[in-house]
């Protein structure tokens, strides 16, 4: 299983990632693609991929124009020539899932859930030719803009096409298992993991998991043949929010009965952001929020 730490605003800068024990996978805060193409020198400051023993980093993007991604790779291979203590993407993600309405408004984030094709040619044009490059893509994604969009199930599309394209750096897909415009006390619709699971998809699934307790009653909507086969259809989980409670929080479940001592992490998370010291609204929320 896969342990994803989610992106988060403000939060996800590297000495937070690198806090995270037992993540396999962490991503940046999202980045305009437009603002990495035209090379803008404060937005890849936040590519702040410094090494992290164990962790797969990722660079989540907004992005709106499937052309963009054309010239993506070469990018992110100039960046990791230019800077070889970052040199540790291991891919791209693209965020179709963000509610915020004037990411909405710009065709980004959830906006995308309203076209499956341009999804499709976004990961299609990044990839070019096979083993043109080595950088991973995947996408993270909501099950669609409103709750009408939930009797469609239009997410099935999104996911039928990505498994259309056949690449192995294509990895499994993120869901948030809510629509754009629920907010963040309301219930996931874990109803609608057995859809998800029927396109024979490898996924992540998203939405207010912060324990084994959470993964448990996740399993008990599924019918018996899913239960069976929990680690073979689902690749992993993602955690946000629990996270910024406790960024150990990963490690309760590689292992039984851990101790997960505060005061150790808050020291780690303290070290972290002396190595390497991120952008202000990231010190500065960290230090407020977790008083070091």
């Amino acid at each position: 299983m896969e342990y994803h730490l989610a992106p988060l605003k403000n939060i996800t800068c590297w000495a937070f990632r690198a806090t995270c024990k037992g993540a396999t996978d962490s991503y940046t805060e999202m980045v305009n693609i437009h603002q990495l193409l035209n090379l803008n020198s404060v937005k890849w400051d936040l590519i702040d991929t410094y090494h992290i023993p164990n962790q797969k980093q990722w660079v989540q993007v907004l992005a709106h124009t499937y052309s963009d991604f054309e010239k993506l790779p070469s990018k992110l291979h100039d960046f990791s020539s230019q800077n070889p203590d970052r040199n540790h993407i291991f891919g791209i993600n693209i965020n179709a899932g963000c509610p915020d309405q004037n990411i909405i408004g710009a065709g980004e984030g959830a906006a995308l859930l309203h076209n499956p094709n341009k999804i499709k040619a976004m990961i299609k044009t990044f990839l070019g030719k096979p083993e043109s490059h080595p950088y991973a893509i995947s996408v993270k994604m909501r099950l669609g803009l409103s709750v009408e969009d939930l009797t469609s199930n239009i997410f099935v599309e999104i996911l039928e096409n990505i498994k259309s394209l056949d690449d192995p750096r294509i990895k499994p897909t993120v869901i948030h298992f809510k629509h754009a415009t629920q907010k963040s006390i309301e219930l996931p619709r874990w109803d609608l993991l057995e859809v998800a699971l029927d396109t024979q998809n490898p996924i992540i699934i998203n939405g207010n998991i912060s324990s084994k307790m959470d993964i448990h009653t996740i399993k008990q909507i599924l019918p018996h043949r899913y239960q069976k086969e929990w680690k073979t259809k689902i690749k992993g989980i993602m955690i946000g929010r629990g996270a910024i409670k406790n960024p150990d929080c990963f490690l309760q479940f590689l292992s039984k009965g851990q101790h997960i001592s505060q005061k150790e992490w808050k020291l780690r998370l303290k070290d972290n952001l002396s190595k390497h010291l991120p952008a202000k609204k990231f010190s500065t929320t960290l230090s407020s929020h977790y008083k070091i």
